[in-house]
């Protein structure tokens, strides 16, 4: 498997990666207006180039060329903000363009299950979840930056546009790359969970961070929280139910399990032990679980992506069940 990088405490907790940051990135040496209209060019632009490949298929290979289209921009840019907004409408196309690939390398695993073990079938296991953690490192750091930019532009008129464009040319990304319907609401409620999972430990007293792509991807930490010397990792899962709720749970063991959750638990708990070692600080393994109802976001619409209302959440209930977690060993 590919080495996983160690980050040092004040990598990961650097002031400036705090997620509280993001929402003051509007107000600094950028105005609304400008935010506007750079999103404007930029939704403009991959409208365009999404109706190009689709009325000329031949054309080079559609997300090596957003890829390419989005290196060229960001070295126009130079503010966070700007560069978030760039990346998170541009770079949709490569995100969706994998889903085929996605599949098939899921199919083969599938068949390698039933295949005799050998050195050649866990060489080419081997190869196939390096291919796939490379992936997940893309999608990450994307879902990331988007995350950045709701958190900087929801409070205003102007980003409330920005951010409906977003949602838009999200969408029609999706379909020019022929993507399942899931694919797409799966990311969205992956982003809208970040966002909210900000909103809601912010609300509980404590500090987030954003992961760096590769803790996200490979050791399952989608968010740090950090509140005086209590440190937490984050995986967050969002899924479509009837109604809206949230289930903060301390990952406390291993239960030997194969099931995703079970798998993913295992991963959780392993990186929290190394980064615990590697800081010399306890690090506590956390699962969050969003639900909300099928056809609704977890955030409002009238502010588009705002913080779930108080009246839909009880937050000091939530409180003393975070903090039940946090007593018991």
């Amino acid at each position: 498997m590919s080495e996983i990088p160690s980050y040092s405490f004040e990598q990961v907790f650097k002031p400036e990666r705090a997620a509280e940051r993001n929402e003051a990135l509007a107000l600094e040496q950028i105005d609304a207006q400008q935010v506007l209209e750079l999103a404007e060019f930029v939704d403009q632009g991959v409208g365009q180039y999404l109706g190009a490949i689709s009325n000329e298929p031949n054309q080079e290979d559609p997300s090596t060329g957003m890829l390419r289209q989005t290196g060229q921009l960001l070295r126009d840019y130079d503010h966070p903000l700007q560069k978030a907004i760039i990346k998170s409408f541009w770079l949709a196309g490569p995100i969706f363009g994998q889903g085929a690939v996605r599949e098939q390398m899921a199919n083969r695993l599938d068949d390698l299950e039933f295949v005799d073990v050998s050195e050649e079938t866990e060489a080419e296991k081997e190869q196939i979840f390096n291919q796939l953690n490379e992936m997940n490192i893309v999608s990450a750091s994307w879902q990331t930056e988007a995350a950045k930019m709701i958190l900087a532009l929801r409070n205003s008129p102007e980003g409330q546009q920005v951010l409906g464009s977003f949602w838009q040319n999200m969408q029609n990304t999706a379909e020019v790359f022929d993507a399942k319907p899931q694919d797409f609401e799966g990311y969205r409620r992956g982003i809208e969970g970040v966002v909210a999972t900000c909103d809601i430990f912010d609300k509980l007293g404590f500090e987030t961070f954003f992961a760096f792509a590769r803790q996200d991807a490979i050791e399952k930490i989608d968010l740090w929280a950090k509140k005086d010397e209590t440190v937490l990792a984050l995986q967050i899962k969002t899924h479509r139910s009837d109604t809206l709720r949230v289930k903060i749970e301390r990952v406390r063991r291993d239960t030997g399990g194969q099931l995703p959750a079970e798998r993913q638990h295992r991963k959780l708990l392993n990186s929290c032990q190394k980064y615990s070692q590697s800081w010399q600080k306890k690090v506590l393994p956390f699962w969050v679980d969003l639900d909300r109802a099928e056809g609704g976001h977890l955030m409002r619409q009238d502010k588009n992506l705002n913080l779930i209302t108080d009246d839909q959440m009880d937050f000091a209930q939530l409180a003393e069940e975070v903090g039940r977690e946090l007593e018991q060993e």
